[in-house]
């Protein structure tokens, strides 16, 4: 193993899991805050355009 293999086998095995978890679950929980962010500000994107697709024909209404 590399140096950096090395360094990245000793945090996993010798850090506590409360700390490792801890330090692990910032960044994905930021990546995800960002995710909710962006498809928040998307929906409302949407949702504010005029434009509103053709209506299919339904079964209902084929008689």
């Amino acid at each position: 193993m590399d140096n950096a293999q090395e360094q990245k086998f000793q945090r996993m095995t010798q850090t506590p899991v409360k700390k490792l978890v801890c330090q692990l679950a910032v960044p994905t929980i930021i990546s995800m805050l960002v995710t909710s962010f962006y498809n928040m500000a998307d929906t409302f994107s949407s949702a504010c355009c005029k434009t509103r697709a053709p209506r299919r024909a339904s079964a209902s209404s084929i008689r």
